[in-house]
């Protein structure tokens, strides 16, 4: 029954995403990135706290380094210091998700999300991001495109499409198969 619970809280907390569109940490590649500490005074004394890629205001990997990654490919969380570059991955028709190893009762699974969840859900692991090639995509009833990907054979959100370029070439593809 408490596994029960915590697939419905994480199938609510999904689809919360996928509702309010929280993907604006790659919108428009705006950040600054320059660097990946973040220096906090404490008392007159200062200390350095390394950003992590669970962190909400990770560090986003370079167009270039992005490129090198491939499909399939795993960034695990002891190694993940940076997250990949939304908009390199959709120009190869590419996305990635968080993945979480969640147990209770004795058993646990796996959940992909696309965005990371706080640290205090204390029975949900970050274990992963994989690189998966978007399966679809798909025009909402806000008029927003959204990209889907195969994880465990489910399709699963991967997050609004945000590169301007894709949603070009989308809307084309859209409007020649309406005028069929």
């Amino acid at each position: 029954m408490k596994n029960e619970s915590l697939k419905i809280m994480l199938s609510v907390l999904a689809v919360g995403i996928l509702l309010t569109g929280c993907r604006s940490k790659n919108e428009g590649n705006d950040t600054d990135n320059s660097s990946d500490q973040t220096t906090e005074t404490d008392q007159n004394k200062e200390k350095n706290v390394t950003l992590t890629c669970e962190s909400i205001n990770a560090e986003i990997m370079s167009p270039e380094e992005t490129n090198a990654l491939t499909e399939g490919q795993i960034i695990k969380a002891e190694d993940c210091i940076k997250i990949p570059n939304e908009e390199a991955l959709e120009a190869r028709d590419l996305a990635f998700i968080y993945v979480y190893s969640c147990s209770g009762n004795g058993s646990s699974d796996e959940y992909a999300l696309t965005e990371t969840i706080e640290k205090n859900i204390s029975s949900c692991e970050f274990k992963r991001i994989e690189i998966l090639k978007v399966d679809n995509y798909f025009l909402t009833f806000e008029k927003t495109w959204v990209k889907t990907v195969l994880f465990k054979k489910d399709a699963v959100f991967a997050g609004n499409v945000i590169s301007k370029e894709k949603i070009q070439k989308l809307e084309n593809e859209h409007k020649q198969k309406a005028l069929k």
